[in-house]
């Protein structure tokens, strides 16, 4: 069995890896101030170009940010919700349990695999539905299985996102896709 506090660490290295990499992808708007950024003793180093309305430059090692902009804005999270939505989901089922899809989870909104209700996958099937072709639908089957019920899971999304010491950030589904009061922040990346 695993620590709590290793357990921990292991998630918050998940997730700040993951989010550091969807940050990067995003890529300073143009315009920012350029700045230098130290990657070793005496060495300094360019920084990349970034095009994101928001973001967070952040180094552990240094325990320092290195740059940001509007890191406390709270902005829609799309489908980076769904690393949260997959961490709760190998915290509270096996990968080999199987997945009976509910009418509510067959939806055809955004992207979708698809499901149909009724339908039987294993959880291992929706996990890899979920992060690689980003399953809203996946999310939703992923959710009731887990909860009984979407709200029940987004009351768990909140309940580990304040464990995880996430800031500035509210879950309101589990797949991402955007409604009101469904946001996040750079500055969750300071976990």
């Amino acid at each position: 069995m695993v620590m709590p506090e290793v357990r921990r660490r292991r998630t918050r290295a998940l997730v700040v890896g993951l989010v550091t990499a969807l940050l990067v992808a995003l890529g300073a708007p143009a315009g920012a101030a350029p700045i230098q950024i130290p990657v070793g003793p005496g060495v300094v180093g360019e920084p990349p170009e970034v095009s994101a309305v928001t973001y967070l430059l952040y180094d552990e090692s240094l325990d320092k940010v290195l740059v940001s902009d509007g890191m406390d804005t709270a902005r829609p999270m799309a489908s980076t919700t769904k690393v949260m939505t997959a961490l709760l989901v190998l915290e509270n089922a096996d990968p080999d349990e199987l997945v009976t899809v509910t009418a509510d989870a067959a939806i055809r909104r955004g992207s979708i695999i698809p499901l149909y209700a009724g339908e039987e996958l294993t959880v291992r099937q929706l996990l890899l539905a979920l992060l690689i072709r980003s399953g809203n639908d996946a999310a939703r089957a992923l959710a009731a299985h887990v909860a009984g019920d979407v709200p029940s899971f987004v009351t768990m999304m909140n309940e580990r996102a304040r464990d995880l010491g996430m800031v500035n950030t509210n879950f309101r589904n589990p797949n991402g896709l955007d409604v009101e009061d469904h946001y996040s922040s750079a500055a969750v990346l300071l976990l």
